[in-house]
């Protein structure tokens, strides 16, 4: 690719990606998928008061933005969805970006399972869409692994879900990016290349890459894979390697080699630490320093 085409293909991703040309990379926490809060202290229990809680500790803590699952927001009542789209107007509540996509139960990879995920997808992006979220994550390793009876024919129905996911993602301002999954996790995209390989192919506006560092770090990933990719890369992972537990909490090591290609890339966007928790609220706190340190 040119570099002119490059530097075009960029701006339409930060276009996409719903980022601003000079705003620098922006660090981020996904939230728990359930209760965080201390034993002994008042349980959260349902999703809008774990996603508010959850938020709000996020913010508290100097980070800029939130990040939750798909399956946390499908999970919220119609009375929870209209009081939190209600804190996003009045600026009290935000989710930018989502992972885990889809359930396991879903097989994207067989053809016959589109009209059920098409369904599923945009009942999704409205309701990510009310809450402000812009990166959708399309992870969900157990749901794309391909059955390898018909690897052509199940390539194609992972293509053809993609087509459908940049249509609605057109419709509600969300882009959906192809996280790669290291190979214990997934049999499909298990490298920012190959992920990268099948973004460039559809070549579609709301279908990104994403690079996350714990995959990246499994699979011995040759990290100049993210300056090669910049003007596709539209969202980020991190944690400490080997074990995916908070950044610093082994030294971040890893994570700084890491950081340095990404600024080697150029890359102005979202990086959400995604990784176990013990104490949700005191390690995202330990995390905060050393994310500021490398991303910023």
């Amino acid at each position: 690719m040119e570099s002119r085409d490059r530097r075009e293909y960029a701006q339409v991703n930060r276009d996409a990606c719903g980022l601003e040309e000079k705003m620098g990379m922006k660090i981020g926490c996904c939230l728990p998928g359930g209760s965080f809060m201390p034993q002994g202290e008042a349980a959260v229990e349902t999703p809008a008061e774990i996603l508010l809680g959850g938020y709000q500790a996020v913010m508290k803590a100097g980070y800029d933005y939130a990040e939750t699952s798909v399956g946390m927001i499908m999970k919220l009542s119609a009375e929870e969805m209209e009081m939190l789209a209600a804190k996003k107007t009045a600026g009290e509540f935000e989710i930018q970006s989502c992972n885990s996509f889809l359930p396991g139960t879903f097989e994207v990879a067989r053809s016959a399972s589109l009209p059920a995920l098409t369904e599923y997808v945009k009942e999704a992006m409205e309701r990510m869409s009310r809450l402000g979220v812009k990166v959708v994550v399309f992870g969900s390793g157990k749901a794309r692994n391909l059955p390898e009876e018909d690897v052509a024919a199940e390539i194609r129905a992972l293509e053809d879900f993609l087509r459908m996911c940049d249509q609605l993602g057109r419709e509600y301002g969300i882009t959906v990016v192809i996280e790669p999954l290291n190979k214990k996790e997934s049999n499909v995209f298990n490298s920012v290349s190959e992920g990268a390989s099948m973004v460039r192919k559809l070549n579609l506006e709301h279908v990104r890459l994403l690079a996350d560092s714990y995959h990246t770090f499994c699979e011995n990933e040759y990290l100049c894979a993210l300056e090669e990719n910049s003007d596709i890369l539209c969202h980020v992972h991190v944690a400490e390697a080997p074990d995916r537990t908070y950044p610093g909490k082994n030294g971040g090591e890893y994570l700084r080699d890491f950081a340095k290609h990404l600024h080697g890339a150029g890359y102005c966007g979202r990086v959400s630490i995604e990784c176990h928790f013990d104490d949700f609220v005191k390690e995202i706190g330990l995390s905060y320093p050393l994310m500021r340190e490398l991303f910023c």
